[in-house]
């Protein structure tokens, strides 16, 4: 019956005491038609000054409008206190059965009263405390975690300010309603709330919390290794990578390049980047994952650039599409960079599924090509992983390029 301060609901919408009343029953009193009409936020606003007869409610806790500011409900002209009533209509009405009403407009509309007062026999009540967030047994991610709590005294009202916190991992964290951890170590801990009345009387509860530090990683996809052995100055290459935290994917912004010889100038950050080898020579490629302040283990690449050698078949990568495209709507362009000391004599563009027994069908024979997907390769209703591969060729023979690209297709 009582709400409050038993309920964590109220803890966290502002109740900050109850009643010097464990238990207050209005008998009788004058409602109004919009009485019945209370919606989901349980705040009820008077607007027909008819009256239908009498009512009975209980009156379970009191709330200033002061900690409502929250809430996005507009008090204006309100007096200032608002009474929680108990309705006996069934959850579905107002707030899971409960109902804000101001206190002004309860104590026009009264007739009767009455209620269950607790004879105080000089000993002194213990004070009620209750913990609203967070809850027990969660996994909140390292960092910052926010306590809140409230606490109540039957002889001194509000003393969630008194409230102190421990936890058995950090020792002292703070006091008051509500706290803010910054958390550095991942695992198990009892998070204690302790509250104190004026007589010396102790009370406390706990929630019990793993924290978690997120596991980040990062992975290049492209070039291969196998490509990384033998890539060519004065070529264009496309570096594709991915990042993940807990194997949930994070956005490119999270993804940093670098290259281990200065002379690449490469410090970028996204999904997709491009690379122009200036000068032969060795070097590593890394990629990481940052966020929040933490960073994954670099994902590294080890790779070896030459000079183009004379009397040598062409060499080819390509450069678009990227890691995605559109599998409906305008033509995918198709584009490579080709490296060769002799004129190119042929383009042959060809797709495929990603399948390495994939059939391949040639789509272009020009530098660039535009190409429309077509089933199989997409359906009205979904789209799938393609290979593109572009191969060149020159009077001492062909070399080529093959990249993989998923085509978007919205679900029906």
């Amino acid at each position: 019956m009582d709400r409050w301060p038993n309920d964590r609901r109220w803890v966290r919408s502002g109740a900050t005491r109850s009643l010097p009343i464990h238990c207050a029953i209005i008998r009788r009193s004058r409602t109004t038609p919009d009485f019945n009409k209370v919606g989901l936020s349980g705040h009820f606003v008077p607007v027909s000054s008819d009256t239908t007869g009498g009512h009975c409610v209980t009156v379970s806790g009191m709330v200033p409008v002061s900690a409502l500011a929250d809430t996005g409900i507009n008090f204006a002209g309100s007096s200032g206190t608002f009474l929680i009533l108990k309705n006996s209509w069934g959850c579905d009405y107002g707030d899971g059965g409960y109902v804000m009403v101001d206190a002004a407009w309860l104590s026009d509309h009264l007739i009767s009263l009455s209620a269950m007062v607790p004879v105080h026999s000089g000993a002194n009540n213990l004070p009620q405390l209750a913990i609203a967030t967070p809850n027990d047994f969660t996994f909140p991610f390292y960092g910052n975690v926010t306590f809140t709590a409230g606490a109540t005294d039957y002889e001194d009202g509000d003393i969630s300010n008194r409230i102190v916190w421990t936890s058995n991992v950090e020792g002292a964290l703070g006091t008051g309603a509500k706290i803010t951890v910054p958390f550095t170590t991942n695992g198990w801990r009892t998070i204690t709330a302790t509250v104190t009345d004026s007589d010396g009387a102790q009370v406390k509860t706990s929630v019990t919390l793993s924290i978690q530090k997120p596991t980040l990683t990062a992975e290049i996809s492209r070039p291969t290794a196998a490509e990384a052995k033998q890539l060519v100055v004065g070529q264009t290459y496309q570096l594709r990578g991915s990042a993940s935290e807990d194997w949930f994917p994070l956005d490119c912004s999270a993804q940093h390049w670098k290259s281990s010889l200065a002379a690449d100038n490469l410090n970028v950050t996204g999904c997709l980047t491009q690379l122009k080898f200036s000068t032969a020579g060795n070097r590593t490629l890394s990629l990481v994952a940052l966020l929040g302040g933490e960073s994954s283990a670099p994902a590294t690449l080890a790779i070896t650039v030459v000079t183009p050698q004379p009397n040598s078949p062409p060499t080819a990568s390509i450069v678009r599409p990227g890691q995605s495209a559109p599998g409906h709507g305008p033509p995918i362009h198709l584009m490579a960079s080709v490296t060769s000391l002799d004129p190119i004599l042929s383009y042959k563009w060809e797709v495929a599924h990603d399948d390495p027994n994939a059939t391949w069908t040639v789509i272009g024979t020009t530098p660039e090509v535009d190409w429309k997907p077509v089933y199989p390769f997409v359906s009205n209703c979904s789209g799938q992983d393609v290979q593109f591969r572009v191969t060149v060729t020159n009077k001492n023979g062909s070399g080529s390029g093959v990249s993989t690209t998923q085509l978007m297709v919205p679900p029906c």
